[in-house]
């Protein structure tokens, strides 16, 4: 049985796609240099350098922003764009963080 407790999904909505975008920003930092908390110049920064999933990450700055009451809406984008997310996090951690250690210095 789901959470139907509206103002939950719309905070769970919001904070999900909050790290979402900081993950993807992550993703452009040891070319980048730089770092944001701000989700518009985050996703800027990421759809530099993954132009092609520029529409998925959009998407999520729209979640975060404007957060949806459908739990299914938002299981079914992390079941898609969450999923590339993931598989993009462990190629980053295999290629600058092999060894998975906290507060790593770039």
């Amino acid at each position: 049985m789901g959470n139907e407790d509206v103002e939950d999904i719309k905070d769970c909505c919001t904070w999900i796609m909050k790290n979402i975008i900081r993950c993807g920003l992550a993703f452009t930092i040891v070319e980048e240099r730089q770092y944001t908390r701000d989700l518009t110049p985050a996703f800027s920064l990421f759809r530099k350098h993954y132009p092609s999933k520029e529409k998925e990450m959009e998407a999520a700055l729209s979640y975060a922003v404007q957060p949806v009451t459908d739990p299914d809406e938002v299981l079914e984008f992390l079941e898609s764009f969450g999923v590339w997310i993931i598989q993009q996090a462990e190629e980053w951690l295999d290629t600058y963080n092999f060894n998975r250690e906290y507060n790593l210095k770039v």
